[in-house]
């Protein structure tokens, strides 16, 4: 177990989840919880119980890590790139929505959104506390991502772009304004950046965001 709790990373992360679960909490939210959200196939309350497990499952990894502290050497070292985590099953089409892996996102969030509203918001709220008290006790060095090794602060700066991402569709689904906190929203844009790399490769990118009229399509990392 590596320690480093002023790690920007981890700061980002507790900035995207308390603006979050400020939306969240938010009276737009609630009236409209039952109600179709800006993604398809899913209600204003599935996005918000995704929101949920996405702090819930960095708990989890973190408890893992904390389990297995001293069984295994830390390796000491900072990885230089998590561009490998971003090799994650993506939407190109609206049929892809059905692929297997997006199902299981929206039957796990709407089971989670069942639980009403208000369990919802005061659970978050209660998981990103404890959440926060297990970061800062600091960070594994690593965690297993779709089979592959990702630094633990990169795996971070990914849930903090859920976490971002997810907080504008919940705004743009209710007609909430708001814009997140600066180092959420750079982390967020920084791990986007790498995942566009990582995906579409450099030329792309610089095409993209200089010359779209070269770009191959439209690029996204989602």
């Amino acid at each position: 177990m590596r320690s480093f709790p002023e790690a920007p990373t981890v700061e980002a992360f507790l900035e995207a989840s308390l603006y979050a679960g400020s939306v969240l909490a938010s009276d737009a939210v609630r009236l409209a919880w039952a109600d179709p959200s800006a993604l398809e196939m899913m209600t204003v309350g599935d996005i918000g119980g995704h929101m949920f497990l996405v702090v819930r499952r960095v708990g989890k990894r973190l408890e893992s890590a904390h389990e297995a502290d001293g069984q295994a050497p830390a390796s000491g070292q900072d990885p230089a790139s998590g561009q490998a985590g971003w090799a994650w099953t993506r939407v190109y089409t609206t049929a892809d929505l059905e692929l297997p892996e997006h199902r299981q996102v929206r039957m796990d969030g709407a089971h989670v959104a069942a639980w009403g509203w208000e369990e919802v918001h005061n659970a978050y709220n209660a998981r990103v506390r404890y959440v926060g008290e297990l970061l800062r006790l600091g960070l594994p060095a690593a965690t297993g991502v779709a089979g592959h090794d990702l630094p633990f602060s990169a795996y971070l700066a990914t849930r903090v772009v859920e976490l971002v991402v997810h907080t504008d569709d919940l705004i743009c689904s209710v007609g909430l304004g708001g814009t997140p906190p600066n180092l959420a929203l750079t982390t967020a844009l920084d791990a986007l950046v790498d995942g566009s790399r990582s995906v579409h490769g450099d030329l792309a990118v610089l095409r993209a965001l200089s010359r779209p009229e070269r770009a191959p399509g439209h690029i996204s990392v989602f």
